[in-house]
């Protein structure tokens, strides 16, 4: 019988006794983990939302992470549509981090794990304003610049879908404990707008 020894330390390879196969995990040069296999994992939906009242850079979903783990965005998906009175004017809709407080008032959301025998997950806020837009309360809260835009112009049955996908998840766009990410509207809602869509997470 062979052994296979570390060169600078006593570690030996070993055999898994119900597989009878040897695990290897990848690292770059500054010891991170290339392929996160066993991070847990999230999605949460953007509720469909259509035209309210909410004043221009109103924001009318987030998510906080007030838990003990980092996220890592994996896959945002944002969809828009325009069915209202035709007008030249373009929506913006920008998911933006933020930090310093919780977002308040609207409706509670629920994040559904990926795999059923996940833990908790460290997102213990969400929340959207409502089906018809509203305004979520955002005092005492820093928003940084927005990561990503979708923008829709207000011609009738006009649509859009913006799907970002970080498919090596080193690359995936963080939210640090206490950060929190939010979408704002761009100009005061009208009716006729509308958006929906998912993020996908891990938990490290």
């Amino acid at each position: 019988m062979a052994k296979i020894r570390s060169g600078a330390t006593t570690d030996e390879l070993t055999v898994d006794a119900t597989s009878k196969a040897a695990r290897a995990s990848l690292y770059d040069n500054a010891g991170i983990e290339l392929f996160d296999s066993g991070a847990d994992k999230y999605i949460l939906r953007i509720p469909r939302m259509v035209g309210g009242t909410p004043a221009a850079s109103s924001r009318i979903f987030a998510f906080r992470n007030l838990g003990t783990k980092t996220i890592r965005i994996r896959q945002i998906v944002l969809n828009t549509s325009f069915n209202g009175t035709a007008a030249l004017t373009t929506q913006g809709y920008e998911l933006r981090r933020f930090s310093g407080a919780t977002p308040t008032g609207g409706t509670a959301l629920v994040i559904i794990k990926k795999r059923t025998a996940a833990g908790a997950t460290t997102v213990t806020d969400a929340r959207f304003g409502a089906v018809t837009q509203t305004a979520l309360t955002v005092t005492g809260i820093t928003f940084e610049e927005p990561l990503l835009v979708i923008q829709q112009a207000r011609q009738v049955g006009s649509a859009q879908s913006c799907v970002w996908v970080f498919p090596n998840s080193q690359d995936g766009f963080e939210i640090a404990v206490n950060e929190g990410l939010a979408l704002q509207i761009e100009l005061a809602a009208v009716a006729g707008d509308c958006i929906s869509g998912s993020i996908e997470w891990d938990e490290l």
